[in-house]
């Protein structure tokens, strides 16, 4: 026992006498700049807005989203699906790339109600293709499509583009 204690005395020493004596200056001022930078990066964060305040929509957003749903080719989709109610693998990527790009567009508070509803059929739509479901995928396209073109009709209203231009398939 008393070996063990002599030896760990005496590594406690050597670790002791490898430690420096304090920290060299440049060190410690270069520690106190970068509190300072994380300080006011800290004070930034804070100023922003937090992910659940209302931010508001940006119409350039809105119209780009506008225009991948009017072109995601969902009439195409519920046509096909409707005659063969077989699922095309391809119909899985497009509708969940439009999620992707409806989720991350900031909706005026006119159409957040709607873009939820439609983020909703197209979660459903998904489902039916990636469960091969020929039928319900039929179903749940046409809904999407008939869906789609009501959404960007209030969409165009909320631009004030209404009857400006097509709706997409």
């Amino acid at each position: 026992m008393r070996k063990l204690l002599a030896i760990g005395l005496l590594l406690s020493l050597a670790l002791a006498a490898c430690a420096p004596a304090a920290v060299p200056t440049e060190t410690a001022n270069q520690i106190t700049a970068l509190q300072a930078q994380v300080t006011a990066l800290q004070t930034q964060v804070a100023a922003l807005p937090a992910p659940d305040e209302h931010t508001e929509a940006s119409p350039f957003d809105v119209a780009v989203a506008q225009y991948v749903l009017n072109t995601a080719g969902f009439h195409g989709m519920a046509e096909t699906l409707a005659e063969t109610q077989t699922i095309d693998p391809s119909n899985g990527g497009a509708v969940n790339l439009m999620h992707s790009v409806l989720s991350a567009t900031t909706w005026p508070a006119e159409l957040q109600e709607e873009a939820t509803a439609f983020l909703a059929l197209l979660e459903d739509f998904s489902a039916k293709i990636a469960a091969d479901d020929g039928a319900g995928a039929a179903e749940a396209s046409d809904l999407v499509h008939e869906a789609q073109h009501a959404f960007s009709e209030s969409i165009d209203t909320w631009l004030g583009t209404a009857s400006a231009h097509s709706h997409g398939n």
